[in-house]
């Protein structure tokens, strides 16, 4: 893989989650309704008693170090995302129980971060936005994609269709609550 079609995919990619952010903020659905309360709404499997286990409000869906997860082990090893997020941020702390890059109010990095923090969506607020927006957020398929676009592993036209549907999102959310 190419060092230029590494740093193409990577600007790509940071347009990408400049749209996903912006989505999810028009739609202000975690802080209010998750990581300002005593019980957040994340939930995971965790093969202990009282399964689903749950987590504080404060944590919200970021319980683990998300901005390490890949689901691709070649990406991950490739892309210039951590390292630049490294540059940017530095590392991240120690925190048990929590990502590193996790505050109480949410994420820090407000770029550079994985596809699977920047795609994931829990179902309460996938269900959120079907009945308030008659939007179908699938956020395996958008991990998916952001992980093709960061390798460069993606057309452009499809880039392009991405992008479009992502800004669809976040017009719909605008003109619903307009």
């Amino acid at each position: 893989m190419t060092h230029k079609r590494l740093t193409n995919g990577l600007k790509e990619y940071l347009e990408c989650e400049v749209l996903l952010t912006s989505f999810f903020r028009e739609v202000n659905f975690c802080f209010p309704e998750c990581l300002s309360k005593p019980i957040g709404k994340y939930r995971a499997k965790m093969e202990m008693p009282g399964d689903p286990t749950t987590f504080s409000g404060n944590i919200g869906c970021c319980p683990y170090d998300g901005w390490d997860i890949c689901n691709n082990e070649w990406l991950a090893n490739r892309s210039l995302l951590n390292s630049e997020r490294l540059n940017i941020y530095g590392a991240p702390d120690e925190k048990p129980g929590r990502c590193g890059y996790h505050a109480e109010k949410g994420c820090t990095l407000d770029t550079h971060r994985a596809p699977t923090c920047l795609a994931y969506a829990c179902s309460d607020f996938r269900i959120f936005v079907s009945q308030n927006y008659g939007i179908r957020y699938n956020w395996e398929d958008i991990e998916e994609t952001l992980e093709n676009i960061l390798a460069g592993n993606i057309s452009d036209w499809k880039s392009i269709w991405f992008k479009k549907r992502l800004k669809a999102f976040s017009s719909r959310v605008k003109s619903r609550k307009a």
